[in-house]
């Protein structure tokens, strides 16, 4: 499949880091329009927040990495089941929406012992192979890139959850999203979610203002005013955003 120009990628924060493996995927391949849309310790949630909002159009190409962030959600308490409803959805909306995904994999530093637990994991791979797609786990990839080095894997983190810049990893992760980026393909669809729909749903009257950070947009409605959202059906998310003051 050919290469696309544009690549959207959703994720958590070892996607921002300064001179992290995304900016040196730029470097490797300047042709490639590298829109980052991650957010630190978000989940496939986000990613479907940027498809409903309009953030991620229909067609695109998508590197999803959330899985290091849902395996510690769900090892603090978040049940699996949310975790996996909530990936699937994202599968889901990106089949109907003809939107090519590529999972990336990264792994937190405890889960590097051989007793970690896997029950996330397990699941995670199980869904996003039976929806036809290719991952691209950097386990292995780590674990050969430490042993030509002379190095144990966990000196390549600079703490539990994030990768170690300074080590040629980062620059390992990019080349391999790069050299599989043909790889990426669009989920098969579900019929399990025959008949069901997501929406993304406002506040019944206009928004008081708009709030913007380059992780983030969204509209701000004033909580001094009665504020209704109309809707039918289960609701799987919401978001606050708060001020200091708490007036927001």
């Amino acid at each position: 499949m050919s290469r696309p120009d544009t690549v959207y990628v959703v994720g958590g924060s070892n996607c921002l880091m300064t001179n992290g493996w995304v900016a040196q995927w730029s470097e490797i391949a300047p042709e490639l329009a590298v829109t980052n849309l991650a957010v630190g310790g978000s989940t496939s949630l986000m990613a479907t927040y940027r498809l409903l909002s309009g953030e991620i159009p229909d067609g695109a190409t998508v590197i999803w990495e959330y899985s290091l962030n849902e395996q510690t959600h769900w090892a603090v308490g978040q049940s699996l089941e949310s975790l996996m409803d909530n990936l699937a959805w994202f599968l889901e909306l990106a089949a109907r929406r003809d939107i090519r995904v590529l999972p990336l994999i990264f792994w937190n530093q405890p889960e590097l012992r051989a007793d970690a637990r896997r029950g996330y994991r397990d699941a995670m791979f199980t869904l996003i192979e039976a929806r036809g797609l290719h991952a691209v786990d950097m386990r292995p990839v780590l674990d050969e890139f430490a042993s030509k080095r002379g190095r144990m894997p966990g000196f390549f983190y600079s703490d539990p959850q994030h990768y170690k810049l300074g080590t040629g990893f980062p620059r390992r992760i990019a080349t391999a999203v790069n050299n599989r980026l043909g790889q990426a393909r669009v989920p098969v669809s579900d019929p399990c979610f025959d008949g069901s729909t997501l929406h993304l749903l406002r506040p019944d009257r206009a928004p008081d203002e708009r709030f913007e950070n380059r992780v983030i947009k969204a509209d701000l409605y004033a909580v001094d005013e009665e504020t209704t959202i109309r809707a039918d059906g289960k609701v799987i998310c919401a978001y606050v955003i708060a001020s200091e003051g708490g007036s927001r």
